[in-house]
């Protein structure tokens, strides 16, 4: 399905004219709002992406890429030829015990910003892999195709009623009723990632 198709279904929704172009660029806004929360609010094989970069030999951090919004399961590697070794992801009240100025082949890391920083740096050139959520809202237009389930795109349709209700229409009562909507929607979807992903079971930290 189309992005302006969605656009059009939420435009009748709501009571609008899907001839009134300025409306329909609005209501595009209010999507890309909604896709920007998505990897906040759940975890779905849609907003999972996955990289593989060099750590550079006598540096101890690595950009991440421009869409990453967090760790899928907190989790980093480095690939040495078929197998992937864990680095494990820190606090940083955890990290900053191992971080000291030395070389090394690099056991522990943590995430600041879009940023991948190392407790040592890197004696060699390292090939570092991690799963990550992306923020599927970059660029969006109209005539993109929805990527995902039924179920993701009410979540985002109610998602983007919710901005339209509580900030165009400034109307509290139907912008919360729909977030509540999406919410129930969203964490019935983050459940069925979850019991895909470890079998429903998730230990306590």
């Amino acid at each position: 399905m189309l992005i302006s198709e969605i656009i059009n279904e939420l435009i009748t929704e709501t009571g609008g004219d899907t001839s009134n172009t300025d409306l329909a660029a609005l209501w595009l806004i209010f999507l890309k709002g909604a896709f920007r929360r998505l990897p906040v609010n759940v975890r779905h094989r849609s907003i999972v992406a996955t990289y593989t970069d060099t750590l550079s030999a006598g540096n101890n951090s690595l950009s991440l890429q421009s869409n990453f919004v967090g760790l899928r399961n907190n989790e980093v590697y480095r690939v040495n030829g078929n197998y992937r070794l864990p680095i494990s992801v820190l606090p940083p009240s955890e990290f900053n015990k191992f971080y000291r100025d030395a070389s090394g082949t690099p056991s522990y890391c943590r995430v600041i910003d879009k940023t991948l920083y190392f407790e040592i740096s890197a004696i060699e050139d390292y090939s570092i892999f991690y799963e990550y959520f992306k923020d599927v809202s970059d660029g969006l237009a109209s005539t993109d195709t929805f990527f995902g389930t039924t179920e993701l795109l009410e979540s985002i349709k109610d998602m983007a009623k919710f901005t339209h209700y509580h900030d165009y229409e400034e109307d509290e009562s139907k912008g919360s009723t729909h977030m509540g909507l999406a919410r129930d929607q969203l964490d019935k979807i983050d459940a069925q990632y979850m019991d895909e992903t470890f079998g429903g079971h998730v230990d306590d930290e």
